[in-house]
């Protein structure tokens, strides 16, 4: 699934006040138009409006002209919460292997959120096997609301609005275990909202290993090794 600002990359031309930034960073046009193409064909996340694309890297965004893509602009990005320091640990009582957790974050510190939203889609149906989930239309939603947020074709309240659909199913449930696979789900769903809900997601899922295999070190060193190698892959 791609959208047309990846697919008429080449169109893309400066703008501007872009221009003058080049001449004050002592770079051609050229060398600047081909930073900002791979920067955008890799970005932290993105949106379009009625007239513009915004795509943005951690501490600025470019405003794109979906018309002509022209880069307009460059601007400081907006402050977002909920992208507080992570914890040591996000959830109580989990018999983890700390190290792997630890080389995890390191590693998850290293993407950006769009590639994050990514692995999710990639972990979604590792969930539901792991948890042993029923079959349930909700859960490909999750893959489809990421890959839309992904192109800037939906906002991040609709993850919001799905996870909901998810914790309401966990606050019901009675089986312990399915329990923890719906919050997973919740949380990879509310992925477009900020980039550190894959981090929940992947702690429910060693909570599940916890209750379905208690004291088993190998099963949650396997689960830990097993989102490393996924993430490396996105």
């Amino acid at each position: 699934m791609t959208n047309d600002l990846f697919t008429h990359i080449d169109c893309l031309s400066l703008g501007k006040s872009l221009r003058k930034l080049a001449q004050a960073q002592n770079q051609s046009e050229a060398q600047l138009l081909k930073q900002l193409k791979a920067f955008i064909l890799d970005p932290e996340s993105l949106t379009k409006t009625q007239s513009e694309w915004h795509v943005f890297g951690i501490d600025f965004y470019l405003i794109i002209d979906p018309q002509t893509y022209q880069v307009k602009g460059k601007r400081a990005k907006p402050k977002k919460t909920g992208d507080a320091p992570i914890p040591t640990r996000l959830l109580a009582s989990l018999d983890d292997d700390l190290p792997l957790r630890e080389k995890l974050i390191s590693l998850y510190q290293t993407k950006t959120h769009r590639r994050m939203s990514m692995f999710a889609c990639g972990y979604v149906f590792h969930i539901v096997e792991l948890a042993s989930l029923p079959p349930d239309d909700d859960i490909q939603s999750i893959i489809t609301i990421n890959q839309r947020w992904q192109n800037g074709d939906a906002h991040f309240q609709e993850g919001r609005d799905l996870a909901d659909e998810f914790f309401k199913k966990a606050r019901i449930e009675q089986n312990p275990i399915t329990k923890k696979g719906w919050q997973a789900l919740g949380q990879l769903a509310a992925l477009p909202h900020v980039k550190r809900h894959v981090l929940f997601a992947l702690d429910y899922a060693i909570k599940i290993i916890n209750l379905k295999y208690p004291d088993n070190k190998e099963k949650v060193t396997a689960e830990r090794s097993y989102q490393i190698k996924l993430m490396q892959s996105v």
